[in-house]
């Protein structure tokens, strides 16, 4: 009974990344009913070109096409019907524009949240400069700093293939933090048993140091994401490899 109370605390926070993940790799965001008309125009004319080029390809084919190159899923069904893919296109770029300023406004708001004694301050410049440049970490509104940065990261590559970047980039974090997430819930519970000697409620005690644990995640893959988003204007594999863990590792 015990270990079945455990498990349903772990299965909420897989739920709550799987809701997380399936966002960010399906480029859906529940704020976004239209396409930013910036992504709308590129899609519209970029979309068209990649159809054309593969008139007989299969829809499911097209379809794999479609999200390799722009980084947004999009199911064969209506890659059968061609005058809705631009839309759906735009609408998941701008989808995933959503979730990287999500992403940027949460990271702010924890900045932000550092007392302003020296010590916060330290602290304050050094999370800001593990994901900005030196002349943009001291500034002193640090929201409009990260959203200058955003925008000259969207200037320095097109926005699909920054968009796509951070999809990859993003997902790659997350995942590599759940990892460790569910290496800690696993450390939690084998403690559990020195527990015993606590009053009061050893899980309701789990699900206190649990709940910690993921708001710490939650802290992780925002810097994990925006460390590797920043610190090029390209994306690369080995981006990816270093934020897993495993440096020259490649794929199955």
């Amino acid at each position: 009974r015990l270990g079945a109370r455990l498990d349903g605390i772990v299965d909420e926070q897989r739920e709550v990344v799987e809701r997380w993940r399936e966002g960010v790799l399906e480029a859906r965001h529940p704020n976004v009913a239209a396409p930013w008309s910036v992504l709308e125009t590129l899609a519209a004319e970029a979309v068209p070109r990649v159809l054309d080029g593969a008139p007989d390809a299969s829809p499911r084919v097209r379809a794999q096409s479609i999200e390799r190159i722009f980084g947004v899923h999009v199911s064969p069904s209506v890659v059968a019907d061609p005058t809705a893919v631009p839309r759906q296109v735009a609408l998941g770029l701008t989808a995933l524009r959503e979730w990287l300023f999500d992403l940027v406004d949460a990271f702010v708001d924890e900045v932000e949240a550092l007392p302003d004694a020296e010590e916060g301050a330290s602290a304050r410049l050094e999370l800001l400069g593990a994901v900005l440049p030196a002349q943009l970490a001291g500034a002193p509104e640090p929201r409009r700093a990260l959203r200058f940065a955003t925008r000259r990261r969207f200037r320095r590559d097109t926005p699909r293939r920054t968009l796509r970047a951070f999809r990859a980039i993003h997902l790659a974090a997350l995942d590599a933090s759940w990892r460790a997430q569910l290496e800690t819930l696993l450390a939690m519970r084998r403690g559990l048993s020195l527990r015993a000697f606590e009053r009061g409620d050893p899980v309701l005690s789990f699900r206190a140091d649990a709940f910690d644990a993921f708001e710490q995640m939650r802290r992780d893959v925002r810097h994990r994401t925006l460390c590797a988003f920043f610190a090029e204007a390209r994306f690369d594999r080995a981006r990816v490899e270093v934020l897993e863990g495993r440096p020259g590792a490649s794929r199955a």
